[in-house]
């Protein structure tokens, strides 16, 4: 066999081989596919909007609860791996509800009621979901329809799909006081909201003690359905002992229903006032 020959057969074979491996691989993202799958996801943080008394004074700035801030994602559903994001997670943006009078022509076509329908969850245009329906049998979708700007959006559901937040914990406020019984809080947080509650564990250390120097909390909170966040509050009892000040430190335990991220524990300082 001269040299060209056997050069040919070699790119013959490099060929079948980057093929087979291709043929391997493709099943891992199904044959059948819904494209432009998008997901909006309630943060639990709204818009500030700024309030002046009638009577004048100093103007602040309040959350506006018609104006929650939302996380906006778009990919694919694969009919065996579901869902594989395709775009960037956009900037968390403000959405504006319909009829919100403060901004009458800076609307989006939806109510509230569906916006936490559609949190956190897939949703695909009802039209493409009908030209597609015979080969989707891996998803369910929604009877109920949602309009946003006129256009007409199911549910889709993966089968079989777990989601699993990561929580973590802050302090937002940080400082309390027996003195005024000032409140210290915790802020515990998931990274995107699901539709069944998520109990929340953690255990409680430091030298303030619970129940004594503060009011008694317990080791668990429970974050509702679609939301993505809970508070524990540090209810101050002032004593009549002399104390230094003391440390609540809340760390988070592990759980089946949620993973840990990386803020997994926060303190708060309980000052004296004897």
């Amino acid at each position: 066999m001269n040299f060209q020959k056997r050069q040919i057969l070699w790119l013959i074979a490099c060929l079948l081989l980057s093929t087979s491996r291709f043929a391997y691989s493709a099943p891992q993202f199904g044959f059948k596919e819904i494209s432009k799958v998008q997901r909006f996801t309630l943060t639990g943080e709204y818009a500030l909007k700024q309030v002046c008394p009638p009577e004048g004074g100093n103007c602040t700035f309040e959350p506006d609860p018609t104006r929650p801030e939302l996380k906006f994602e778009e990919g694919n559903l694969y009919l065996k791996n579901g869902f594989v994001l395709t775009r960037p997670v956009f900037d968390e943006f403000t959405f504006r509800i319909a009829q919100d009078p403060d901004y009458p022509d800076e609307k989006i076509d939806i109510d509230l009621a569906s916006l936490q329908a559609i949190n956190g969850r897939f949703i695909y245009t009802l039209d493409s979901w009908l030209q597609l329906e015979e080969y989707l049998g891996n998803f369910s979708r929604s009877k109920q329809t949602y309009t946003i700007e006129d256009i007409q959006y199911v549910i889709v559901s993966i089968k079989g799909e777990k989601v699993q937040p990561t929580v973590s914990i802050s302090a937002d406020q940080t400082n309390a006081s027996e003195a005024e019984l000032t409140n210290g809080r915790f802020l515990i947080k998931l990274d995107t909201s699901i539709n069944k509650n998520i109990t929340v564990y953690f255990s409680i250390s430091g030298l303030a003690k619970n129940g004594l120097d503060y009011k008694k909390i317990k080791k668990k909170v429970v974050i509702p359905a679609g939301q993505t966040s809970a508070y524990v509050t540090i209810e101050t009892i002032n004593d009549t002992k002399i104390e230094i000040t003391e440390k609540v430190k809340l760390t988070l335990s592990k759980a089946p229903a949620y993973k840990l991220g990386n803020s997994k524990s926060a303190s708060i300082e309980i000052t004296d006032d004897d």
